[in-house]
């Protein structure tokens, strides 16, 4: 399936106004007739190709129904993509339990998730986690969203969390005896960890 999006250079969110300019840019660069002779018939179809994307993506009907289909046709490529997983996944399992067969005087083990039991809803539903996912990095990392208060809250507390626990161990071992010592060598062993912690020793 062709990709209007690709095709102009363009991102999925992009305006109409942003369309147009990009139209204009891409005609005055691929237009056939600023062509060598030699290479006119080249650009002839990429010039095709342009006006064809550039027609659809600015007509809303016709947009509509194209990114319903571009996203069922991604959709369908990520499903046969898990489904190529899986079925990795389980010619590996087969080859495991051969081998489990050999070192177990004939035992085989049957416990082995066929991918040929999964329904087609499911791998769907895996699917849309994957695009939605996908989408969502796609517009964070291209500035049309930011991250909520929530998920950076999140983030921040995580490291805190994170630090504190650290120093709670660090702390809890400066207080054994044994382990006392040991850090203790270790910070006057290196001139810069006694010059930031030599007091604590």
């Amino acid at each position: 399936m062709k990709d209007y999006y690709a095709i102009l250079e363009i991102n999925e969110n992009a305006s109409r106004e942003t369309i147009d300019k990009v139209y204009k840019l891409l005609v005055k660069k691929y237009h056939p007739d600023l062509q060598d002779d030699n290479k006119k018939f080249e650009y002839e179809d990429i010039m095709k190709e342009i006006n064809e994307a550039y027609d659809v993506l600015t007509n809303k009907d016709k947009k509509e129904v194209y990114d319903l289909e571009l996203k069922e046709y991604r959709m369908n490529k990520i499903m046969e993509e898990i489904r190529a997983n899986q079925q990795q996944e389980y010619l590996q399992q087969q080859q495991m339990s051969q081998v489990i067969y050999d070192d177990n005087n004939g035992y085989v083990d049957q416990n082995i998730n066929s991918p040929f039991n999964v329904s087609d809803e499911e791998i769907r539903r895996q699917a849309q986690v994957y695009y939605d996912e996908l989408y969502r990095q796609y517009l964070y990392y291209n500035g049309y969203i930011k991250e909520d208060f929530k998920t950076v809250a999140k983030r921040y507390i995580t490291v805190i969390l994170t630090i504190a626990i650290l120093i709670g161990i660090i702390y809890v071992l400066y207080k054994v005896p044994y382990f006392n010592e040991m850090l203790s060598q270790i910070v006057n062993s290196n001139e810069i960890l006694k010059y930031i912690f030599g007091r604590f020793f």
